[in-house]
């Protein structure tokens, strides 16, 4: 195999990530819109909380949460259908876009729900049991969005594909997160007196690391099925 060939079927991180901000650079006005609407749920929150004269307990983090996961999974949807067909060289109509999250969206909710569910019991119990089912069900929607796997069988699929590169799937995971608490904890220490900027800029972040974060991921996705499939690791 050539060094471009390997290059191209490569599990190194950074070359990963280099190939996602490439294929984001290049499809800004299409990630971007897509990216603003992972932003939407703090958005409605603070929309709810100035509508009710009661005000929105501030201290319930299910309410935040919850608008969060409904706006999340719409844009995961689009941004991993994009990101899959761009990643193989196809044209990607918006309608189509559109559509495959109309389709998709119910299960893919109800997969997230679920996920998060048994994500936050390991988490709240051990914490590394938490962490293992963040890592083995980091393939789930793709699951669900690329290849049409049911609901119960894209966990038992993402799991098994996870497993094969455990450790590397568990890194690859935490590098926007901490990227995205590193800068945010920067922001809010410079403009601490500032909490529209501070919103703005949290907003910003999310608009283009979320995504670009999810491109990586599908490249990730493709890569391991094709190079596990191939027996070349």
């Amino acid at each position: 195999m050539s060094g471009a060939e390997k290059q191209k079927h490569s599990l190194e991180i950074p070359v990963i990530y280099r190939k996602a901000f490439l294929l984001f650079k290049d499809n800004l006005n299409l990630f971007l819109p897509f990216g603003l609407i992972y932003g939407m749920g703090g958005v409605a929150y603070r929309v709810m909380s100035k509508a009710f004269s009661t005000g929105v307990p501030s201290d319930n983090i299910l309410i935040p949460l919850f608008l969060d996961v409904i706006f999340a999974t719409l844009a995961n949807i689009m941004v991993i259908y994009s990101a899959w067909r761009i990643y193989k060289g196809e044209e990607v109509p918006v309608y189509e876009v559109l559509n495959k999250a109309f389709l998709k969206y119910g299960v893919c909710l109800l997969a997230t729900l679920f996920s998060l569910s048994i994500v936050f019991s390991g988490l709240l119990l051990f914490i590394l049991p938490g962490i293992y089912f963040a890592t083995v069900y980091s393939f789930v929607i793709i699951f669900i969005v690329i290849e049409g796997s049911p609901l119960f069988w894209s966990f038992s699929l993402s799991i098994g594909l996870a497993r094969k590169a455990f450790a590397r799937v568990l890194v690859f995971s935490l590098i926007m997160p901490v990227i995205f608490l590193a800068l945010y904890s920067l922001a809010k220490e410079y403009f601490d007196k500032y909490p529209t900027l501070v919103y703005s800029v949290t907003l910003a972040l999310t608009a283009i690391l979320t995504p670009l974060g999810v491109i990586a991921q599908v490249i990730l996705f493709c890569r391991m099925k094709e190079n596990f499939s191939r027996e070349i690791l």
